[in-house]
């Protein structure tokens, strides 16, 4: 039996809710502290894991930022007015330093409980965000900070995976390239621990498959190291292709780029699988809005058997359409296909065909959804001279498929990948991708076909080396 973890984005999903959800199910806090200890990183860092309630759910609650003793008098002042708010409330933390690392363990009641105090009860809303100083660190900065840290080979590549995914993005909206970007709120050592800290824990959980749902994106505007921001933010939006989402708040960050790369690097999108349960776990955002309960839930469970449904290919209705045409100029056949396939057909064949007394025709096949089905009929009669089709619904088998994005020196192309439960069974290069990059480099598909293919090789390893989608 293989392990699963599932995500559910309650309220939306961030490095910090995942890590905290993580430790809220059970991962053991100590170890994973003492290897996130070992880290040799160049600030001195606390990690304060708090219990909030966040609605009607109590979750845990993780806040990653400067050490008390190394923050400037200022920012000490501040800190102190932060904890002088949470009077009665102690807390998990660990502190990573560059030469040496200790860890305190004091455990923390839920916060928005009522606490006395001076004869009166007081009430608290959970930890509030540290501003960090500004750091800008690249990807190669990044990844060789990752690589030659003590941690398991595979918590590297996924870490590393996960910020190849978040840099493509940014790089791509900036108008730069992965080697120059310099990353800005993700720069910082919080940003990278967060990533970091997740990809451990699911490594330390010994999650074979990672599953996820839709996310919530809001409208509105934030302030970012870029200034006024609109929602999604560029980069959330841009890592999110092809990832479904429901319409979340307005003027709410629900989901951060650290949190979509993670998804998109790591996870697979599903509904609640089938899996027999064996713990689960609240991670709670900072804000507390009174509008939703700012958190998401994970579930560890294993598969059941050979029929949980991640074990088998996805079977669902098609509806083919078949119409025999012998009376149509040839040339008019292949802009045929194109329309079909605007209109909303899957997919649209023709096969020559010798028809009744002798006559040479063609089958037009085409496959669609009901969804789709009316606009293919109606364009069948517009662009064809066939007087009639007919038509029966049908199931179909599919792998189920994501898009690995690549960046090679002649640009980006994208690369499709079509797995059986967390097994890959296809990789295959976007022919139009590669067929823009010849045509814009004057270079034949010959060439451009194995660039991208060991580029993709370079950047996603684990497909090729484990055969697995996580």
């Amino acid at each position: 039996m293989s392990r699963i973890l599932y995500i559910d984005p309650i309220g939306g999903v961030a490095g910090d809710m995942l890590c905290a959800a993580l430790l809220d199910a059970g991962l053991n806090e100590q170890k994973w502290r003492h290897t996130l200890d070992s880290l040799m990183w160049s600030e001195d860092v606390e990690i304060v894991r708090s219990q909030v309630m966040r609605g009607v759910f109590a979750a845990s609650h993780i806040n990653i930022r400067p050490e008390l003793d190394a923050l400037s008098s200022q920012d000490k002042q501040s800190q102190t007015v932060h904890h002088n708010h949470n009077i009665g409330h102690g807390g998990h933390g660990g502190h990573v330093h560059g030469s040496h690392s200790h860890t305190h363990t004091s455990v923390s009641p839920l916060v928005n409980q009522p606490t006395l105090h001076n004869n009166s009860t007081i009430y608290t809303n959970g930890p509030q965000p540290t501003p960090w100083s500004n750091h800008h660190r690249g990807f190669t900065d990044i990844s060789d900070l990752i690589s030659a840290s003590p941690l398991p080979a595979k918590v590297q590549d996924m870490a590393i995976q996960v910020f190849r995914v978040l840099g493509e993005a940014e790089a791509t909206i900036h108008g730069s390239t992965l080697e120059d970007i310099h990353f800005h709120e993700v720069g910082a050592v919080d940003s990278i621990l967060d990533i970091v800290a997740f990809c451990l824990g699911v490594h330390m959980l010994k999650i074979d498959t990672i599953l996820a749902g839709s996310v919530p994106l809001s409208s509105g505007q934030i302030h970012t190291a870029h200034g006024p921001t609109p929602l999604p933010a560029p980069a959330t939006l841009r890592i999110l292709h092809g990832w479904p989402t429901v319409q979340g708040h307005p003027n709410h960050e629900q989901v951060t780029p650290t949190g979509a790369a993670i998804l998109k690097a790591l996870a697979i999108h599903s509904s609640f699988p089938s899996m027999t349960p064996l713990a689960d776990g609240y991670g709670a955002g900072t804000r507390n809005p009174t509008a939703y309960a700012n958190l998401l839930r994970v579930c560890i469970g294993t598969t059941i058997g050979k029929e949980t449904t991640i074990d088998r290919h996805t079977v669902d209705e098609i509806i083919e359409i078949q119409a025999n045409i012998d009376d149509m100029s040839a040339e008019l056949l292949s802009p045929l296909l194109d329309h079909l396939l605007s209109s909303g057909a899957v997919d649209a064949t023709l096969t020559p065909i010798l028809m009744k007394k002798g006559r040479v025709g063609h089958l037009c096949t085409i496959l669609t959804t009901s969804e789709h089905k009316e606009s293919v009929l109606k364009t069948l009669f517009t662009h064809s001279t066939t007087f009639g089709c007919r038509f029966s619904h049908k199931q179909r088998a599919i792998l189920d498929r994501t898009w690995d994005t690549v960046k090679c020196h002649l640009g980006t192309a994208r690369v499709k990948i079509g797995y059986l439960g967390n097994t890959v069974h296809q990789i295959s290069i976007e022919f139009e991708d590669a067929l823009a990059l010849a045509t814009e480099h004057d270079k034949s598909l010959t060439e451009v076909i194995p660039l991208i293919q060991h580029a993709h090789q370079t950047q996603f390893p684990t497909r090729y080396n484990t055969g697995t989608i996580a």
